[in-house]
């Protein structure tokens, strides 16, 4: 209990002292491609960032690729390896109009910001931007509904209560409202390259202060699947949502019961490894993905 007691402290000294500011805000792009290939003129823009610490791309992230490719949506990709192999970069290739390696810091944010502001991608050209990462095997169900769909501010698949409300980051789509604000650019020239070990203090300030940043500037911010209807749903208190992670405690009755379309990654190491619970597989059967990308990403037995 000591240890995080005085973590949380340090982050809160580090966000009264500001020092993130110390950090460049420069994503350091140590290649960039653009892709003529691809024929861009889509209406949504993803930005796509990608962790891996070899120059592959593992399997999983090119079916999410290009599942959001036929979506309509086109694609600037962000890996934080030292490079992308050959393979993997004809491969992406068939689906992204911009590649980027770059150094790793900063997290996803990071990478986005990197793609939307140091690829050369055209970014102000498009009526929707989604920020979206590898850390879930998607799509279970079809995006289409939720990417297609008109709307206003900024939509995620889930949300959180935990620390404060807000947005999950893995996936945010926002619209031409924010867009086309000056706050939206202001928010990523502000961004700074936090050491990833400290991971705590880039959740405060980017993660949660995303939600609490377009929040103050009037923007509606809305889940596809909000933690409040799911608790609500299940009979779950406010004070027990404030303490979990839906995607991780709640992820078999979003999926099988919501259509939820993502799985995240990190719940094999976090909790059904651990507990040799195999029961994801009877659920993602009963879906549309291909249960193969999951058992050889995780080095699994069929």
């Amino acid at each position: 209990m000591i240890v995080p007691l005085i973590y949380r402290i340090f982050l809160r000294m580090a966000i009264w002292l500001r020092i993130y500011l110390f950090f460049s805000r420069n994503p350091k792009i140590t290649f960039a491609q653009s892709n003529d290939t691809v024929k861009s003129g889509a209406e949504t823009l993803c930005v796509f960032a990608s962790y891996s610490s070899t120059t592959n791309v593992s399997s999983y992230i090119f079916n999410y690729l290009e599942k959001l490719a036929e979506s309509g949506v086109d694609i600037v990709f962000i890996s934080t390896a030292a490079s992308i192999g050959e393979d993997s970069l004809g491969k992406l290739k068939l689906f992204c109009t911009h590649i980027c390696t770059r150094k790793n810091a900063g997290l996803d944010f990071g990478s986005w910001k990197a793609g939307l502001l140091y690829s050369g991608v055209e970014w102000q050209k498009y009526k929707k931007i989604l920020f979206a990462n590898d850390s879930c095997y998607a799509p279970l169900y079809p995006m289409t509904k939720i990417l297609q769909q008109d709307g206003h501010g900024v939509v995620s698949i889930t949300d959180s209560l935990e620390q404060e409300p807000h947005l999950m980051s893995y996936f945010l789509l926002c619209y031409q409202d924010v867009i086309r604000h000056p706050d939206f650019l202001k928010f990523w020239q502000n961004v700074h390259m936090v050491p990833t070990r400290l991971k705590g203090l880039i959740v405060r300030l980017y993660e949660i202060g995303f939600s609490r940043y377009f929040r103050k500037c009037g923007f509606s911010l809305k889940a596809a699947y909000p933690i409040t209807d799911i608790g609500r749903e299940l009979g779950m208190t406010e004070t027990e949502l404030k303490n979990i992670n839906p995607t991780h405690h709640l992820w078999r009755y979003l999926i099988e019961t919501k259509k939820c379309p993502v799985l995240k990654v990190d719940i094999f190491k976090r909790y059904l490894k651990p507990n040799k619970d195999s029961t994801w597989r009877e659920v993602v059967a009963a879906s549309n993905y291909n249960m193969n990308l999951i058992i050889e990403h995780q080095g699994l037995k069929e």
